[in-house]
């Protein structure tokens, strides 16, 4: 599969990285998948959401981020 991605998710990720240097910097990529036409499909990344800026993987507030990140990608296919 073949992954893009447009270039303010990229600029994004890039701004944020070099915001936090001393931090890991977690978060979600939201895009679509586009099937071709043998079978190979292309995932284009159109956004981004940062999530945290420490290394320390909590299940909780990871899950609790997650969950409103899908609403609000919910509420923007609705709208």
């Amino acid at each position: 599969m073949k992954v893009s991605c447009e270039a303010l998710p990229l600029l994004k990720i890039l701004l944020h990285a070099s915001k936090h240097p001393s931090c890991t910097v977690n978060g979600v990529l939201l895009g679509s998948e586009q099937k071709g036409g043998s079978g190979d499909g292309e995932a284009r990344v159109t956004d981004i959401v940062p999530l945290f800026h420490a290394s320390n993987h909590l299940a909780m507030p990871t899950e609790v981020a997650l969950a409103q990140v899908r609403r609000v990608c919910i509420n923007a296919q609705e709208n």
